[in-house]
């Protein structure tokens, strides 16, 4: 195997053989480890953080890139990629989450999913959003699946809402009130509409219209759990921040 692609694939903390999902996969961990925005508290940490993480960058495009070219563990030595010292610099969760809507409106569903998981356990706002809208709304599924899927998509409009992103805020309402993946709930439901309404969300108004309507005349709104072939749609798409 040529000696540069060892090097790269050592980068990643992988064997020769390594294929293209392996490659994605440890990136995506090593991002999560070595991005500099960790080590905020400590400059020295975050300089060598930055480093190791060009480095990371640099493996990762060239094999990616190696492999989207039909390539295989080996390259010759006149394709020899670019020094790490020449590449960009260290992206920021925003500009990996664009990578991701780059994909998404390609309808490059997966690819999308690689960048707004790895902003989303960068704690970006948008990219966790993201990734529930992904996992929701177009995410394959069965019987058996489905309720594990909504449960992921649940937990990253968790950490979205908590951010105070309104779509995330507005379908943890949903799922509360269509009892999805969890127990009904309509103090948690109105909740979260409340705070999504608060920003102006127009569907989360209309609901809580809708809500005070059923209470004047029922005591309670216990609502049928619904399908996601009933449900309506996440109400934003991935968008540029």
């Amino acid at each position: 195997m040529d000696s540069e692609i060892k090097e790269l694939l050592r980068e990643l903390d992988l064997e020769p053989g390594a294929d293209l999902s392996a490659v994605r996969e440890s990136y995506r961990q090593l991002v999560k480890v070595w991005h500099p925005d960790r080590f905020g508290n400590d400059k020295k940490l975050q300089a060598i953080a930055n480093d190791k993480l060009k480095k990371i960058n640099f493996a990762h495009h060239a094999l990616v890139t190696l492999f989207e070219k039909g390539g295989k563990a080996h390259a010759s030595k006149s394709q020899k990629a670019e020094s790490p010292s020449r590449t960009s610099k260290v992206p920021t969760a925003g500009e990996i989450y664009r990578s991701g809507v780059v994909r998404y409106y390609q309808k490059d569903y997966k690819g999308a999913a690689h960048y707004f998981l790895q902003t989303a356990e960068l704690g970006h706002a948008e990219g966790q959003y993201a990734m529930g809208f992904i996992l929701y709304h177009h995410s394959p599924r069965n019987f058996f699946t489905t309720h594990k899927v909504y449960a992921e998509a649940f937990d990253w409009w968790q950490k979205a809402a908590v951010q105070g992103n309104s779509n995330a805020q507005y379908m943890l309402g949903i799922f509360y009130q269509y009892a999805i993946c969890r127990p009904y709930d309509g103090t948690e439901a109105r909740k979260w509409f409340e705070r999504a309404a608060s920003s102006g969300h127009s569907l989360a108004i209309k609901r809580l219209n809708f809500l005070g309507r059923v209470l004047n005349t029922v005591h309670s709104i216990r609502a049928v759990p619904l399908t996601k072939w009933f449900m309506e749609a996440p109400p934003g798409a991935p968008m540029p921040d």
